[in-house]
């Protein structure tokens, strides 16, 4: 039994020992921390009491004794700000006070001399409030440093060196930033009534004054403002206002402005621009502008980001380049906007730039010129999206843009002469609205384009073909031209793109001149409609879909609907196929001439034009399919299963000469009667044409069954039949 309890003891024990173990840690663990938290502890209290009493005797030793007495360390004064700024410091009177609870001091007549002993600073009155935390900081800090009618030289040499107060500035030397950190850690730097006097030796110009020159600088933690505030003399603006917000990366250092985000503001108000012309840097010749501009800049990582302008100016005359027409404009108004933006990328690939969007906008910019031209407001922007490895995307939009007045104005704009003479020539004009283009790659060269635009009323003037103008120091590259037709008041809706388009036009009223195809006046439309489209999925082809041609032109009335292939790509070759059909009605015979292109034979353009003398086509069909290259897929050859080529209608009081050109001997009667008041038909069959009078007149006599045919017009051989005329007649023209 008693083996049993000592072994029942045993277990208990083992089981209890490491439980006691780990009490007797946790005591001694809590004893250690409580022993360490008493000695932090009252260290922490015998720091703070240190600091108390030590702030507290520096605050009375500069309460009753350095402060009181603060004259008689003028001396040391100077010294020390002598040694900051490089050049001899002498001031003239030290006072010192409180401003709550912190010191100040007031400087009196502080003057900065150059290296010659001349004044190149005054500094009426020079007040610092000084900041506790100089103490921590183991620097000089400043609540506030206020500066009191100070009076600035600044002055660049003929040989282009810069002084500031005296003081050569180095524009290409790096300093080590220490400056302007303690600069920017100071609370508050106020300037108040200054005055700056700017002379440029270099070009001659007389001195610029800003006078009532109001500064301010803000420095918080990360944030720094600044506002600046000067009045030019008053034949050149009203005052000047600059206004900036900034701030830096956390634990970045201060005056790295490369890690700075913020904005910047400035206006500038009933401003002379030709007056200031001396004093910016450029050759832009401005004889003379007046008016305001205000402008907001973003700045990212010392980058510009955006820049938006205001712009009112009004009698604005300059030139803006050589061998350019003077750009006079009596009101310029609107919004300018660009910006460049930098794609954020999460794991940069080293060697890769990040893409950049460049974007810029007008916003409601109307411009009107003394010479008459007048742009209405305009709003309108461009983006251009650049990657790495690919040409870059360029896209525009325009809600409005008059034509006519945009290319008066790029007349003016220093654009390659070729380019301002081909726009002088064409002369485009109307309004396009809703303007959505886009390409890759240079404009010259563009791929994956699309285009979409609205238009009313363009018109532009015949160009002749061109060749090609190679790049050059002076000139963009241009492609070879094509001959380009003219035309007026034309209406409707475009989309295109590299795969195909479409396009719908309604426009009454719309001429089209042809001078390389035709030899007549410019064609007036009463009606023009279309509906069409293409495609160029197939790189071997352009197909084309005329949905719908409705056209009136002087009575006529055309209406012509299918479709065309044409080949295209290297070593394509012919006319391409047709599938069209189509109706004329109240068609004037005797103007058929005007649609006859040159390349016409002349002896079939002298017998169209002079056969038919008169006489109205009604009820006219049209059909046309084939291969033009076999066109008019003559009969009885191979060319007939090509394709087929009819046009069928009714003739009234026609007049028909059969041989125009040829008179009896008395040189004015035709040599074969005329056939007038021609009522019947009129049939083009492939290659034969044949006119059939039911009923006709022939020198007084009524005539009837009377038929003129041609089997051949390409040959021009005419015959006719009649009951009251010899049987068969034919001649060959």
């Amino acid at each position: 039994m008693s083996v049993l309890k000592d072994n029942l003891v045993e277990q208990i024990e083992a089981v209890e020992a490491p439980l006691k173990e780990r009490w007797h840690r946790l005591q001694a663990a809590y004893r250690f921390w409580n022993l360490a938290t008493h000695h932090v502890l009252g260290f922490t209290i015998k720091l703070a009491l240190l600091l108390y009493f030590a702030f507290t005797i520096l605050f009375l030793a500069l309460r009753w004794v350095i402060l009181p007495n603060i004259d008689h360390y003028k001396g040391d004064i100077e010294r020390l700000a002598s040694q900051a700024v490089g050049n001899p410091v002498v001031i003239d009177r030290v006072y010192a006070s409180w401003k709550g609870l912190r010191p100040q001091l007031i400087l009196g007549d502080v003057v900065m001399r150059d290296a010659r002993g001349q004044q190149a600073l005054h500094l009426p009155s020079v007040s610092a409030t000084l900041s506790w935390w100089s103490v921590p900081a183991g620097g000089l800090r400043f609540e506030s440093l206020e500066f009191h009618r100070p009076e600035v030289d600044v002055r660049r040499e003929a040989d282009g060196k810069l002084y500031a107060a005296g003081i050569y500035i180095d524009l290409e030397k790096k300093g080590d930033g220490k400056s302007a950190d303690w600069l920017l850690s100071q609370r508050e730097v106020v300037v108040r009534d200054g005055r700056i006097v700017w002379t440029d030796m270099q070009r001659g110009s007389a001195p610029l004054q800003l006078e009532n020159v109001t500064a301010l600088m803000l420095n918080k933690w990360r944030r720094h403002q600044f506002a600046f505030k000067a009045t030019p003399p008053a034949a050149m603006a009203a005052p000047l206002d600059v206004r900036a917000d900034f701030s830096h990366q956390p634990f970045s250092r201060i005056s790295d402005v490369k890690h700075w985000k913020g904005e910047l503001y400035a206006e500038l108000r009933r401003a002379d621009l030709a007056g200031w012309k001396p004093y910016l840097p450029g050759k832009l010749d401005v004889q003379s502008a007046s008016g305001g501009v205000r402008a907001w800049l973003s700045i990212d990582n010392a980058r510009p980001a955006a820049i938006t302008a205001d712009v009112a100016l009004d009698n604005v005359v300059a030139t803006l380049g050589k061998d350019l027409p003077q750009l006079d404009v009596a009101s310029l108004r609107g919004r300018v906007t660009a910006s460049e933006e930098h794609a954020a990328t999460l794991v940069p690939t080293p060697g890769t730039p990040a893409a950049i969007t460049r974007t810029l906008e007008l916003k409601d910019v109307t411009l009107r010129t003394r010479d008459g031209v007048e742009l209405a407001p305009t709003t309108a922007s461009a983006r251009q999206v650049t990657a790495a490895n690919q040409p870059a995307w360029t896209e525009v939009k325009a809600a409005a843009l008059d034509l006519k007045i945009l290319s008066e104005l790029a007349t003016r704009l220093p654009l390659p002469q070729v380019q301002r003479d081909l726009l002088a020539e064409a002369a485009p004009r109307g309004r396009v609205r809703n303007l959505v283009a886009g390409w890759r790659g240079s404009l010259s060269a563009a791929s994956d384009y699309k285009l979409a635009a609205d238009f009313d009323a363009l018109g532009m003037e015949a160009l002749a073909a061109r060749p090609a103008v190679p790049r050059s120091a002076k000139a963009l590259p241009m492609p070879a031209l094509p001959n380009i037709p003219g035309f007026e008041k034309l209406s409707g809706h475009v989309e295109a793109g590299e795969q195909g388009g479409s396009v719908a036009l309604d426009a009454p009223g719309f001429t089209l001149a042809m001078p390389a195809w035709f030899d007549d006046e410019p064609m007036a439309f009463e009606q023009f409609r279309l509906n069409g489209s293409w495609s160029l999925a197939d790189a071997r082809q352009l197909a084309v879909k005329l949905e719908q041609l409705d056209l009136v032109q002087d009575g006529m009335k055309l209406k012509l609907a299918g479709s065309h292939t044409l080949p295209r790509g290297q070593g394509a070759k012919g006319p391409g196929v047709s599938d069209f059909s189509g109706s004329i009605d109240d068609f004037t015979i005797n103007r058929i001439g005007r649609y006859l292109p040159k390349q016409t034979p002349e002896h079939t353009r002298r017998w169209l034009a002079g056969a038919l003398e008169d006489g109205m086509l009604r009820e006219t069909t049209l059909r046309l399919r084939g291969d033009l290259a076999h066109f008019p897929f003559k009969d009885g050859s191979p060319d007939k299963a090509k394709g087929e080529f009819r046009v069928a209608g009714r003739i009234v009081d026609g007049r028909l000469n059969y041989e125009p050109g040829y008179f009896a001997k008395d040189g004015k009667t035709p040599v074969w009667p005329l056939a007038e008041k021609i009522r019947g038909s009129i049939v083009f069959d492939r290659a034969r044409m044949e006119i059939k009078a039911e009923t006709a007149r022939t020198l007084g006599v009524a005539l009837s069954n009377v038929k003129a045919v041609i089997p051949d017009w390409a040959r021009m051989t005419a015959c006719s039949t009649s009951t009251a005329l010899p049987p068969a007649r034919c001649r060959t023209s």
